[in-house]
């Protein structure tokens, strides 16, 4: 942890570009949330929140989380001492639960090119899902009125 200035609040620092292995300052910040958490807990627990709080910043970026972010009673601050978690001084940050699929290719299957109309050869292209660790696709359900609401099945947004 440090002291950005005589009269701040203490700080931890999170970047996407980070490492959980750094301390978590602004040259060498930390890469997750959760080892953020973890830091400031440690902190509570050894000398506890200085006067003026702590701040996580978040540095610019995407952080790609793989399961739900949560704060408990236990990673709250006090009147005199607040703990407060932010982006850096405005920089653009973003929490997604989603994954990035990446290294697409047109079809080349030839039993799913058979099924596809001629016109859509060389349109239609796929990406393998398991190779980039997706593996859960939901399952389809019936939904809307008068059907149990069900978690949709896996989703692809462009």
């Amino acid at each position: 942890m440090q002291e950005a200035n005589a009269n701040s609040k203490a700080f931890f620092c999170v970047s996407p570009q980070g490492q959980d292995t750094d301390p978590g300052t602004l040259e060498r910040p930390f890469a997750t949330l959760e080892r953020a958490r973890q830091a400031v807990r440690e902190l509570k627990q050894s000398s506890g929140l200085p006067p003026g709080g702590v701040t996580v910043w978040l540095r610019e970026g995407t952080y790609h989380l793989s399961g739900s972010f949560t704060l408990t009673q236990e990673d709250s601050g006090a009147p005199e001492a607040p703990l407060t978690w932010s982006a850096y001084q405005g920089e653009p940050v973003r929490l997604s639960g989603g994954r990035p699929v990446t290294d697409w290719g047109p079809v080349t299957d030839p039993a799913v090119l058979e099924r596809l109309p001629q016109e859509a050869c060389g349109q239609v292209w796929v990406a393998d899902l398991p190779a980039q660790g997706i593996t859960d696709f939901g399952e389809l359900q019936r939904r809307g009125f008068g059907a149990r609401n069900h978690l949709a099945a896996l989703e692809l947004f462009c």
